[in-house]
């Protein structure tokens, strides 16, 4: 992700870095929360890994278990992509 940030010259938490990283590097599809939150999406895929990004920030959650520094299950997540 770091390399990808300073190959566009942003910060990495700036969509298109990561986004670039995940869906043309990796191959993981961008998809769209519909306005879920990191809780409600981890028990919809609760049999995925996710990576949820919520406004200015980024989480994993991995078979319905969020793992971070803080708890944001209540954050409205706006896109993710299910890392497999």
């Amino acid at each position: 992700l770091e390399l990808i940030a300073e190959l566009f010259g942003c910060d990495k938490l700036v969509m298109c870095c990561y986004n670039h990283l995940l869906t043309s590097v990796y191959g993981f599809p961008q998809r769209f929360a519909n306005n879920m939150t990191v809780a409600e999406l981890g028990g919809k895929l609760r049999t995925k890994k996710l990576l949820i990004r919520t406004d200015g920030h980024l989480t994993f959650v991995d078979n319905g278990v969020l793992y971070d520094t803080f708890d944001c299950r209540r954050y409205k997540a706006d896109v993710y992509w299910i890392v497999e």
